[in-house]
């Protein structure tokens, strides 16, 4: 649902709500689940929304621990998250980490060789930016 207030540009709302899924999932004690990994990478988007990217990072690293923890390391959502975690970092104007991390997600994305890939593509236009400024 956090996603679709997203869609709509309702990020403060989108923020509450994934927050909330955050908070529940941790106080029905999941443990490290990729349930748990999602609305911790929903809830970094709606931070970067609202113009919180130190908070965002935070949530997109906690998320991929609990991916790599799960044995994902290869995955096109590891490869999203790392792109999120680049996006949030360069916000912060750590390009250089932010450049690393684009640069891992664009490698991570290649050694899978899936066509018409969007988390290619929207890594390597952030990367692209990064890069012009």
């Amino acid at each position: 649902m956090s996603e679709i207030y997203q869609n709509l540009g309702l990020y403060p709302a989108a923020e509450q709500m994934a927050a909330n899924a955050v908070s529940t999932l941790r106080a029905r004690k999941v443990g490290d689940d990729s349930a748990l990994a999602s609305v911790l990478v929903s809830h970094g988007k709606a931070l970067h929304y609202i113009d919180r990217p130190a908070d965002a990072g935070a949530e997109y690293r906690a998320a991929l621990e609990i991916r790599k923890h799960l044995g994902d390391t290869t995955s096109a959502v590891v490869a999203q998250t790392i792109a999120y975690l680049g996006s949030a970092l360069q916000d912060t104007r750590d390009d250089s980490t932010a450049e690393k991390l684009y640069r891992k997600a664009i490698d991570h994305e290649r050694a899978r060789t899936l066509p018409g890939d969007t988390v290619l593509a929207f890594t390597l236009n952030n990367l692209g930016v990064l890069l012009r400024s």
